[in-house]
């Protein structure tokens, strides 16, 4: 059995001090469909042009090819300007497995730090970014990740986290910071 472990910790920073003014942390369970085909895709038995459906962030359909050299498949980006993405929303409907954006979205923002370890009984992988309000006040009660992918040049991005934490609410100057960490046991 593959066991992953994802916990979230979202934190709001005062503008002068950088003090935590709130903290909110919790175990994400919210792994969207997009997740799970893109892990089942590894699974496949190397078949020419075996493939999954899955949904890009702005709703369009798409499919993951496995093996295939023939059809541009998509492969990770490697731009800068193309990492994993952090978004912030405003939605507390409950998280449905088909969703591929965010519900409310206040603003999205590319990760600031990441980490991967393998300390021989683990996989760690933490990413964090942080985003400034600059503008009025706004309640954030769902954060998720996406990642990139580009196919035949076109970069496309899929949603596959989704969480609905406890209302935080972020002032104007304040800065809210998102951060991941997905624990693979071995």
């Amino acid at each position: 059995m593959i066991k992953i472990i994802a916990e979230y910790e979202v934190k709001v920073l005062d503008p002068k001090t950088g003090e935590v003014i709130r903290s909110v942390k919790g175990e994400s369970k919210s792994f969207t469909l997009n997740f799970g085909r893109l892990i089942a895709i590894l699974f496949q038995r190397g078949d020419y042009q075996v493939s999954v459906p899955v949904v890009d962030t702005s709703g369009a359909s798409r499919t993951f090819r496995n093996n295939d050299t023939t059809s541009s498949p998509f492969e990770v980006s490697t731009s800068t300007a193309n990492r994993i993405r952090l978004h912030i929303g405003s939605s507390n409907e409950p998280f449905s497995r088909g969703q591929y954006e965010m519900l409310g979205k206040i603003a999205e923002f590319d990760y600031s730090t990441y980490n991967l370890a393998d300390d021989g009984t683990k996989i760690v992988v933490q990413f964090s970014g942080s985003w400034l309000n600059t503008g009025s006040l706004v309640t954030v009660r769902e954060i998720g990740f996406d990642v990139v992918y580009n196919a035949a040049g076109t970069v496309t991005r899929f949603l596959l986290t989704r969480d609905v934490i406890p209302d935080t609410t972020v002032d104007t100057n304040q800065t809210i910071a998102v951060g991941y960490t997905i624990t693979i046991p071995y």
